[in-house]
């Protein structure tokens, strides 16, 4: 229905303005609590300052009882064995520790652990407690560190932790031999210079990414080697900064920037009705009631005939049959209209082609620019001040000097501040954002920015989330990162002929999973992945390739019975709508319908969505783009149904 689109619009970018910081960007509200932070910094603040942070260590382990699992567990394996580590290094819940003991010893012990880094700190941390199961973490390879390019392939994001981890070992194990002392000493200095240089680049403020685990195993690997003391304190004072007033830590701290830039692009292009007075419906209710419309006999036949550019069923045969026989594929639009180049076939694509036109991306998506209402009360063009602030404050957040821990130039973005560590899909989201704003044309910092973003590819031609040409398991090319790097380079005005792009799309065409899915770093489905790449290919011109073709089927397969995708998250389904309505799948087909169907009854009653895996500014952005592009595209008795 019209009213309930544009009343979540508007309760979505509500809740963006209400959380944001004092520093400029948005937040998302209270970051949850982690028991891998929690942990991790109750024992370095009680190894590092155990009379200075008695209370908060004291706060910290209570609040690793109260969330404990009824089973006497953490979660999963890891979370786990740093919990009950942590809280028998601190002297207290010996009966919690037991408990832990067994739900770990249940679950199948530290060998349960995948990850095979992750599984290694467990054990240092089982070790340094006196809870060794006889498998003792093998001596870590500090000498990495003393040849930069082996060290960022071998290494990559996680360095960090691998040096203070290293260090930790000289207390923990005993000496090594003589053929290897020599190089160790040698390492270990160079260890705590790279850790030194890691501190300078981030202005000092003892941060190590904006995670209070990773500046809890710095704190803790530096205390018990007894050195760098001022990098102690300075981890010690940022701790204390991030503890939560429950007593917890969250995963991460700061404005969440990079969600920021996500939100900025969609309020930019969002035009958001004025607030309507009548009162949300129940959520619970919505979602019986669009179950129930979905398995309704006759649904669709029952309605009357459809008006023009409805949807009609797939003709039987045509492989695009859903649940309701509605799969169709893209529209007549760019990407439909597009050669259809393979691999080879770049080079015979006219100049311009699939370049993202920014007169069209970048005015209202349902409605004329100046139209009326808007992000609350003005639209883009309403002269809302607090955009061309976010913008502003975009910019200033920009890395003004290199950060030599990924051997990376002056130029990026980082997820949380302007000191923090460059990513590339941070930095391709601001230049997403700086893109939609009015006057970008004459944007100083956008090319620059582009500039930055093309250096940062590897040898393949993809990006990887931090370091180049790493071999880290996780951290390497990603086709997620790198459909975001071709969306945002795009968006800046650069040809899809020229080199970066050609060869970007070349690598995504052949990374394609034999089931039609793309992977994504760090996250274990493949939702995320897969519609990233497709909305690349799309914006590109390629939405009629095969490989695109099958990446929208696959999502088109997959999608849950109440209208949802992935595990059934918020994120996950944003990004499928986004992507299948970007790559030209009729808004008003039954698949967009029942996605958007489950979006509204999803939402809760302050504007946000539930997340599991990515920030929850990122999601509710994502969000608003989604249901301003099916308002625009959907007919007003079409949108009743979706919210029937």
């Amino acid at each position: 229905m019209d009213r309930r689109v544009d009343a979540a619009i508007a309760a979505a970018a509500g809740s963006l303005w209400r959380e944001r910081s004092p520093d400029g960007g948005f937040t998302g509200g209270e970051p949850s609590g982690s028991v891998l932070a929690t942990a991790g910094a109750i024992v370095a603040l009680h190894a590092a300052d155990p009379v200075g942070s008695a209370a908060r260590v004291a706060a910290g382990a209570q609040w690793l009882r109260r969330h404990r699992g009824p089973d006497g567990g953490w979660g999963d394996p890891a979370a786990t064995a740093v919990a009950i580590a942590a809280l028998r290094c601190t002297g207290t819940s010996t009966v919690e520790v037991a408990g832990g003991l067994r739900r770990l010893l249940a679950m199948g012990g530290v060998a349960a652990v995948a990850d095979t880094a992750t599984a290694h700190l467990c054990r240092q941390f089982l070790d340094l407690a006196g809870l060794s199961d006889g498998t003792r973490p093998h001596r870590l390879p500090l000498e990495l560190v003393l040849l930069d390019g082996l060290r960022r392939r071998r290494l990559g994001y996680r360095c960090v932790a691998f040096v203070a981890t290293a260090l930790l070992q000289e207390v923990t194990m005993p000496p090594p031999g003589p053929p290897r002392r020599w190089t160790l000493g040698r390492a270990r200095a160079a260890a705590v210079d790279l850790l030194e240089r890691v501190h300078d680049d981030e202005g000092r403020t003892g941060e190590f990414g904006a995670q209070p685990w990773q500046a809890a195993l710095v704190c803790l690997g530096l205390a018990r080697a007894g050195r760098a003391p001022h990098i102690v304190a300075a981890t010690v004072g940022y701790l204390h900064r991030a503890a939560r007033p429950d007593g917890g830590w969250p995963a991460t701290t700061g404005p969440d920037l990079e969600g920021t830039a996500v939100a900025l692009a969609a309020l930019l292009t969002t035009r958001v009705a004025p607030a309507d007075p009548t009162p949300r419906t129940d959520p619970v209710a919505d979602a019986l009631r669009h179950l129930a419309a979905r398995t309704a006999p006759d649904a669709e036949t029952s309605r009357s005939a459809p008006g023009p550019g409805a949807a009609t069923a797939a003709p039987p045969g045509s492989g695009l049959a859903g649940p309701s026989g509605d799969r169709r594929g893209p529209a007549d639009g760019p990407a439909a209209r597009s050669a259809d180049p393979d691999v080879r076939g770049f080079g015979d694509t006219p100049p311009g082609a699939g370049r993202v036109d920014a007169a069209v991306e970048r005015r209202w998506p349902d409605g004329p620019a100046g139209g009326p209402g808007g992000l609350g009360s003005g639209g883009r063009d309403s002269g809302d001040a607090r955009l061309a602030e976010l913008l502003e404050w975009l910019r200033r957040s920009r890395r003004r000097t290199p950060f030599h821990l990924f051997d990376a130039p002056a130029g990026g973005w980082s997820r949380s501040t302007g000191k923090g560590w460059p990513s590339a899909a941070a930095t391709a989201e601001v230049i997403v954002a700086l893109a939609a704003a009015p006057g970008s044309a004459d944007d100083p910092v956008l090319p620059g920015a582009a500039r930055w973003l093309v250096g940062r590819r590897d040898r393949r031609g993809a990006w990887s989330p931090w370091v180049r040409d790493t071999s880290v398991a996780g951290e390497g090319p990603c086709p997620s990162v790198t459909a975001r790097a071709v969306v945002a380079l795009l968006a800046a005005g650069v040809p899809v002929t020229d080199p970066p792009l050609r060869h970007a799309l070349r690598w995504l065409l052949a990374a394609q999973r034999p089931d039609g899915t793309f992977d994504r770093a760090g996250h274990r489905g493949r939702t995320l992945g897969t519609a990233c790449v497709l909305e690349a290919l799309a914006v590109a011109g390629l939405g009629a390739h095969p490989v695109a073709v099958r990446a929208r089927d696959r999502l088109l397969e997959v999608q849950r019975a109440d209208g949802s995708w992935g595990d059934g998250t918020a994120e996950e389904t944003v990004w499928a709508l986004l992507a299948l309505l970007r790559a030209g799948v009729p808004a008003d087909s039954n698949a967009v319908r029942w996605g958007v169907g489950w979006l509204l009854a999803a939402q809760r009653p302050d504007g946000t969505w539930p997340t599991v895996h990515i920030g929850q500014v990122a999601v509710t952005g994502n969000a608003l783009r989604v249901l301003s592009r099916y308002r625009a595209a959907v007919p007003v008795p079409a949108r009743d149904w979706a919210g029937a």
